[in-house]
């Protein structure tokens, strides 16, 4: 039940959060524990994938491995 009060939550706004950054309105967003954790799976889907075949504008860019620890 709670993790889907927590998605839905996140669902709600992600489209007027996405109106904001193309509108300029917003320069970044500020993700917190959890938000890096999808952000790095992401990451990891485009590199198993192979960024090369992941249109440009789908891909995400690797910022997080940097910090990754083993």
């Amino acid at each position: 039940g709670f993790l889907w009060q927590t998605l839905d939550a996140d669902l709600g706004i992600l489209q007027s959060l996405q109106r904001g950054l193309d509108a300029g309105a917003l320069d970044s967003l500020v993700c917190g524990y959890q938000e890096r954790r999808v952000y790095y799976l992401h990451e990891e889907i485009d590199r198993r994938i192979g960024p090369g075949r992941v249109p440009e504008r789908l891909r995400v860019a690797p910022l997080l491995e940097p910090f990754v620890e083993d």
